[in-house]
């Protein structure tokens, strides 16, 4: 009977709590001491932390489970950015927000120029083969924590160079719009 005992659950954690201790010793530290630009952990960033210095590999997933078990939640900010205009936005609310709101007023600026221009509801990425493009480009980046902005401008430029290397993943993503895409007849 000893050798059917439970060892336990499936997803206990891999990391003792001598080691979570310096976990949270080394994410007091903040970011910036671990190379990172901004004051921002994420959790691919938190799971370089415990590779380099606890020297284990864990899923981004079980990291969110190990920092939720031992009581970390989403970050919130506690105070407003110091950067904020509050009389700015308080402006931008009562004179320019309501004139964006209100002007209805459509602007065509292809008409005449052989384009037709497709209105579309205003939130409808169902609708839009632009936002399929982007929702593989993030796909493509997800997970990823870049060091430096040269690191995002050059996957992001390569994503984007393999899509439009690819005529069958537009094709794709015209298509899943179900919109009727007629070529231009010529005149």
């Amino acid at each position: 009977m000893e050798g059917l005992r439970s060892a336990g659950p499936a997803n206990s954690p891999t990391i003792a709590d001598a080691q979570f201790s310096v976990l949270e010793e080394e994410l007091g530290k903040g970011p910036a001491t671990h190379g990172f630009e901004d004051e921002r952990w994420t959790l691919v960033r938190v799971q370089v932390v415990i590779r380099r210095r606890l020297r284990v590999s864990l899923w981004v997933a079980t990291v969110w489970r190990l920092l939720k078990r031992h009581g970390w939640s989403w970050q919130d900010p506690a105070r407003r950015a110091l950067e904020r205009d509050q009389h700015a936005v308080e402006l931008w609310k009562k004179e320019l927000r309501p004139r964006v709101k209100g002007s209805r007023r459509p602007l065509d600026p292809l008409r005449g120029r052989g384009l037709t221009t497709i209105r579309l509801p205003p939130y409808a990425p169902d609708l839009n083969p632009v936002e399929a493009v982007w929702s593989l480009v993030r796909r493509a980046m997800a997970n990823t924590a870049f060091t430096t902005p040269d690191d995002l401008d050059r996957k992001l430029r390569s994503e984007v160079r393999r899509i439009q290397l690819r005529p069958r993943l537009i094709n794709g993503c015209l298509t899943a719009t179900r919109l009727a895409i007629n070529p231009p007849t010529p005149p």
